[in-house]
């Protein structure tokens, strides 16, 4: 999603939120080359005379004619500053062209993106721009009244990208993976934020691609008026240290006893609590991540500490990969650990990455970054920086740091399903375990999915059906 920011210079006060402005140029020379200079796209505002032709050379790719990169990002720019409406932007990708290129040659290969880019340029319309970002890269503005509109662009988009191509007598048929991403009303943010963010749903489009001839992945948005008012609301609550924390049983998935208590803030919506992964997100994106870790590992052992003798069960905290061996984090848990007098091995750092693979290839992905993730020897005891306080007995404190793969319904319904998804579940869980990834069950809520977990060597796991979240005040 994209993060707020301060623009550089405020919207006029007097646009109206509903107002609505073309995202294409104007069709008229005169009238294009005037919206171009109030761009400020090429350094022409308060410049003499240019003639169109050398505004055209500078500002459309000469090979399709569409506006290239620099145009793309102004007139993005201009609709933020202009507009208080939403609007889509949108990057597609066009998988493996460098083959087409190393096969066939350039000629080829540019008529291939001279036949896209003709495609492409069908779909113009008044709420649409169109341009050749880079390479084998094409853009879109899509600035439709309603949403629904936008919909009905994006299944006609999805169709064009799909018709086949002929070369030489033969038929081919390219593969595409599509980035979307929202501006939402009022949203005060910047072209170059909002393409960050288009690039991480093209990312993950890509990487499914593979299964589909054109994937399309949106990045999910929070409303920004609730973002801000839950970053505020975290905020506070962190300040005031009122902020609830639950813990999730992990379970012996065969003997049904408690293997750990896995600590985890909570964020109270209209007394609803919001997604796990959404609070990392408002945390990541307000800079409090840091802070909230070290809430969840100052309070959460304070709390176990009143149950801890009569529990004989791990206490887990999750920590972001990016602040995995930050050692102020692990000095604070030793700390206190030593000062409620629990010992080490009873508590364990996990990385969190709240992933929405579903697919294999995202699945193998997600799996690949977490382990390469920074993390000192998983599944071991971990050398404490020897400068921080030492327990009682004087000896070297110790965490034990896990990477654990956590398996989504999802996956393992797949896996029910057919025999092909079974075998690549498999597969999968003997590539996490040739890594040193620990593989548990996620969100269990049905009785098939525990038999087939065992079935398939995976001990533990979490879910309603196994233990509900609950506060970690009634451990006591």
């Amino acid at each position: 999603m994209a993060v707020p920011s301060t623009p550089s210079s405020q919207a006029p006060q007097s646009i109206n939120k509903f107002d609505w402005m073309p995202a294409a140029l104007p069709d008229c020379t005169i009238a294009r080359m005037h919206e171009i200079r109030n761009m400020s796209a090429l350094g022409l505002k308060g410049a003499g005379a240019v003639e169109w032709n050398t505004v055209h050379a500078l500002s459309c790719d000469p090979l399709t004619g569409l506006p290239m990169t620099r145009l793309f990002e102004a007139r993005i720019d201009h609709l933020l500053a202009h507009s208080s409406s939403e609007f889509a932007v949108v990057i597609i990708n066009c998988q493996k062209f460098r083959l087409i290129n190393e096969i066939y040659g350039r000629e080829v290969a540019n008529s291939v993106l001279r036949t896209i880019a003709k495609r492409l340029n069908k779909l113009a319309q008044p709420s649409v721009f169109c341009a050749r970002l880079r390479d084998d890269r094409f853009g879109f503005i899509v600035n439709k009244a309603h949403r629904a509109l936008a919909e009905e662009f994006f299944s006609a988009l999805e169709e064009t990208l799909r018709k086949p191509m002929r070369f030489r007598g033969h038929r081919y048929q390219l593969g595409f993976a599509v980035g979307i991403n929202w501006r939402q009303a009022d949203e005060q943010t910047r072209a170059h934020e909002l393409l960050l963010d288009t690039e991480t749903a093209l990312q993950n489009a890509k990487n499914v691609a593979a299964e589909n001839f054109v994937s399309i992945v949106e990045r999910p948005l929070i409303q920004q008026h609730a973002e801000q008012r839950l970053q505020q609301q975290l905020k506070e609550q962190l300040r005031d240290e009122t902020l609830p924390i639950h813990v999730n049983p992990v379970i012996n998935l065969r003997t049904g006893v408690i293997y750990s208590y896995q600590a985890m803030p909570v964020l109270l919506d209209n007394g609803e609590a919001i997604p796990f992964d959404i609070l990392m997100k408002i945390a990541e994106g307000s800079g409090m991540m840091l802070p909230l870790t070290e809430y969840v590992i100052r309070h959460g052992i304070k709390q176990y500490a009143k149950v801890e003798q009569r529990l004989n069960t791990y206490f887990c905290v999750k920590v972001s990969r990016v602040d995995m061996c930050n050692t102020k984090l692990t000095q604070l848990a030793i700390e206190q650990l030593t000062s409620f007098n629990i010992p080490e091995y009873k508590f364990q750092l996990e990385l969190h990455d709240e992933g929405q693979a579903d697919t294999w290839r995202s699945v193998n992905n997600d799996m690949f970054e977490l382990e390469r993730a920074e993390c000192p020897s998983q599944f071991k005891r971990q050398a404490f920086n020897p400068k921080a306080s030492l327990p009682a007995d004087g000896a070297p404190g110790k965490l034990q740091v896990n990477k654990v793969f956590w398996l989504k319904r999802c996956i393992l319904q797949k896996a029910l399903d057919n025999t092909r998804d079974l075998h690549l579940l498999r597969t999968t869980i003997d590539l996490a375990r040739s890594l040193g990834i620990d593989v548990m069950a996620n969100d269990l809520h049905e009785d098939a999915h525990r038999t087939l977990a065992l079935s398939l060597g995976i001990l533990y796991g979490k879910g309603p059906l196994v233990g509900e979240s609950a506060p970690l005040a009634l451990l006591r």
